[in-house]
């Protein structure tokens, strides 16, 4: 089917096609029971706008016989744009042309889960090792080599303390994974602290931070899943600290970076496997394109503008359904491995 698939991929493509390895791997997310599935990465050129590419691309999958079901069910055929640089090369220049990045109803490029889907990344490391994520800024190949070096960390960001220690535990429960929770969840919000927002809070929080992903043994393959993040509680900081002491200079910007120089034994820390965002795919891309604010001390608009400003990839899970975030949590931690 996918050797079919290629071949009617050629039509709509100017010039030469190249394709991957054709790989098998296990389903992530979907329906219990259902069988591997075979993956591969093409790249091409085309005349073909985006939106008519799509098209193209939905027409061939209705006619090799595609029926939409359910979510990550079992398909005979899948045909997603992942990239799309929006230049072709002119004769005698290598230069890929500039990545796209489209989010409306109808479509979404980059693909929102490509930069942490191993499925994605090893086939189309193969081909178009050197197309650069527009969102994270890193290449298909640095992508790879970030899944396969990074800690096996998973962190939240967003939502409340609590609210992250619950998804945190649920997940934890279900995939087996260890568990960090946020001490914070019974303090106030540090975004609503009646005091007028001092800087005390979140750098206590900074401390309860370091302390607690500096306790686990980051040698050992076992999965966390963390309620807490360094890249969240800095963003917090600074956003306090930009705020009350924008036009001096404080005693408290050599404690910050104190922490962003920390020593080798918290260096993975910073830079764990995936952030997840209890927010929407399109507001990660609205602050990316400038589109929205940069954000005050509100703590949801912190969590989201640290994970469009951060390389790490990043799952948008969403704002308030629970069940769906652990769904989409615990097939992010299936397609990386």
């Amino acid at each position: 089917m996918l050797a079919r698939a290629i071949e009617r991929i050629t039509e709509v493509a100017t010039g030469d096609v190249s394709c991957s390895k054709f790989y098998e791997t296990a389903p992530a997310g979907g329906p219990a029971g259902q069988d591997a599935f075979l993956n591969a990465a093409v790249v091409f050129e085309t005349r073909l706008s985006p939106h008519e590419l799509h098209a193209a691309l939905r027409a061939i999958e209705v006619e090799l016989g595609r029926v939409r079901g359910e979510r990550w069910g079992a398909r005979l055929i899948d045909l997603d744009i992942q990239l799309y640089n929006d230049a072709p090369r002119t004769a005698g220049d290598d230069a890929p042309g500039t990545p796209l990045v489209i989010a409306d109803a109808e479509l979404q490029i980059p693909h929102p889960r490509m930069a942490f889907r191993r499925f994605v990344l090893q086939p189309a490391a193969e081909v178009a090792a050197e197309m650069v994520h527009p969102i994270f800024g890193r290449t298909v190949e640095q992508l790879l080599d970030h899944l396969n070096h990074s800690p096996p960390l998973v962190a939240i960001l967003g939502g409340t303390a609590a609210e992250r220690n619950a998804l945190a535990q649920a997940v934890a429960t279900q995939t087996g994974a260890a568990c960090i929770l946020d001490p914070q969840a019974d303090r106030p919000l540090s975004g609503d602290d009646s005091s007028g927002r001092s800087p005390a809070r979140p750098l206590q929080s900074l401390d309860d931070t370091a302390r607690l992903l500096s306790e686990h043994d980051w040698n050992s393959p076992e999965w966390v899943v963390s309620a807490i993040s360094l890249e969240q509680v800095m963003a917090e900081v600074a956003a306090v600290l930009d705020e009350e002491f924008s036009n001096e200079t404080d005693p408290l910007d050599f404690r910050i970076a104190d922490y962003e120089s920390l020593n080798a034994s918290l260096e993975p820390l910073t830079s764990p496997r995936l952030l997840v965002v209890l927010d929407d795919w399109s507001e990660l891309v609205a602050l990316h394109l400038g589109d929205r604010p940069r954000p005050g001390t509100s703590l949801q608009q912190i969590a989201l503008y640290a994970a469009a400003t951060s390389e790490t990839p990043v799952l948008c899970a969403g704002q308030n359904d629970l069940l769906t975030q652990i769904a989409e949590i615990t097939a992010a931690m299936v397609a990386m491995q």
